[in-house]
């Protein structure tokens, strides 16, 4: 089955969204509490074996940032959203 041109490819999270929070150690834990709070329910029985956001999720989420299915999440936006989340913790 073909997937819609420009919606998000199984596990598209672009290395320069990791490399620009690595550049922000202040926000690495605000980083990998959001990662854990957005993973998938019962990830460990899923390849990759790893704690990622569900991809519909995250193909929605993107739609409603951005206005259509990007494959690019915005590097500033992300570290913003962080920021933001760091500041005023739910």
């Amino acid at each position: 089955m073909m997937k819609p041109q420009g919606s998000m490819k199984d596990n598209a999270i672009p290395l320069s969204t990791y490399v620009s929070i690595l550049k922000h150690p202040n926000l690495w834990l605000t980083a990998l509490r959001t990662l854990w709070s957005f993973s998938h329910p019962n990830w460990w029985k899923k390849k990759p074996f790893l704690p990622l956001p569900d991809q519909k999720w995250l193909s929605f989420r993107l739609k409603t940032a951005y206005g259509n299915n990007t494959d690019e999440i915005n590097g500033q936006d992300l570290l913003a959203w962080l920021q933001w989340r760091k500041d005023y913790p739910c």
